[in-house]
């Protein structure tokens, strides 16, 4: 009895080992991973000091063919850093307001891809009309996350206009 007793100790100790060190290498393949997805946003991201400027001049050209002249673009983001998936750039998640004057004439949500840390390429703009609509039309766009942000907005939004 005393003998099954030290083998299965001996078991347990051996098998927490082989547990530790699969660990241990899951650990070390994890930071090597973010490592790399990190050294790609830091590759793609504009500096602190030109990022605004930068977006909101991407903003504001995307919108220009459909505003005119003589607008403003104000942003929000719906999540704070940049979503950094595979090799792909990385995302940033916007709430915009098209402006002229205090007139508001657009409203929605726009997915913005850092490039080259010189600019940013608008790739999804979706209006706020259309969420309403049918809140699907956000599926293919945004993480989950983020699209039940826009939704509790939108319901922020409600409950203050009532």
């Amino acid at each position: 009895m005393r003998r099954i007793a030290i083998i299965l100790l001996a078991l347990i100790i051996v098998a927490g080992a082989f547990l530790l060190l699969k660990y241990r290498e899951y650990s070390r393949e994890s930071r090597i991973i973010d490592d790399l997805l990190q050294s790609h946003i830091d590759a793609n991201v504009p500096p602190d000091n030109v990022f605004d400027r930068f977006l909101q001049q991407d903003l504001t050209k995307y919108f220009k063919p459909t505003m005119g002249s003589d607008f403003a673009v104000q942003y929000d983001f719906l999540r704070r850093g940049p979503t950094q998936v595979g090799i792909g750039y990385p995302k940033f998640y916007l709430s915009v307001q098209i402006t002229r004057g205090r007139q508001l004439l657009k409203e929605g949500y726009v997915r913005v891809a850092a490039v080259d840390r010189r600019e940013f390429l608008i790739t999804d703009f979706i209006p706020q009309a259309s969420v309403l609509a049918d809140s699907t039309v956000l599926d293919s766009v945004f993480p989950v996350l983020v699209r039940a942000e826009i939704m509790a907005r939108i319901r922020r939004s409600r409950d203050h206009a009532a």
